[in-house]
């Protein structure tokens, strides 16, 4: 792959303003509270957010930081649309959030680190397959990182995360 496809390797791994089509509820899933870093609150992805309630939902819900008011899932996003994406693809049921990349050109799969093989299950492996087959998919599992294209998964190398929460394609790992 090109240089020139580098500026498409830029995750925002916290909580930002991902484009948000409001539908459906969350449910018992609180899943991105875990997964996703969140900036506002110093919060580091893989960690549960101090302010989660596992499964019930936010303690500070009203005054919850823009970031988390701003974020909706790819599953969450799904809800209102015919059809919409199943239940056995819910993050907490998956094990995976997925989220467009901060240009809205990519896919994010971050995957639970308890669960670091959850993207190549059955459910979730197809979808991102599908997906891989129309734009780049990259997957975080907390420990490696994976750039999904046309059938082939490659092992990527990405920076430290910068004080705003992104990381940057450096390229493949061979």
């Amino acid at each position: 792959m090109d240089s020139d496809h580098s500026s498409l390797f830029c995750w925002n791994t916290s909580l930002h303003s991902w484009s948000a089509l409001m539908g459906g509820t969350c449910g018992t899933c609180t899943m991105c509270c875990k997964i996703m870093a969140v900036s506002q609150l110093h919060k580091p992805k893989n960690t549960w957010c101090e302010h989660c309630s596992v499964g019930v939902g936010c303690k500070i819900y009203p005054d919850r930081p823009s970031s988390c008011q701003s974020f909706r899932c790819i599953w969450l996003q799904t809800q209102d649309h015919v059809p919409p994406l199943p239940m056995n693809l819910r993050p907490d049921k998956c094990k995976v959030v997925l989220h467009t990349s901060a240009d809205e050109k990519s896919i994010v799969a971050k995957v639970d680190p308890k669960y670091p093989n959850a993207w190549k299950e059955k459910g979730v492996g197809l979808m991102l397959g599908t997906l891989a087959e129309k734009c780049f998919v990259l997957v975080d599992n907390g420990k490696q990182y994976w750039l999904l294209r046309d059938g082939k998964a490659r092992q990527a190398r990405m920076s430290a995360a910068d004080d705003e929460g992104n990381e940057t394609f450096l390229g493949y790992i061979e």
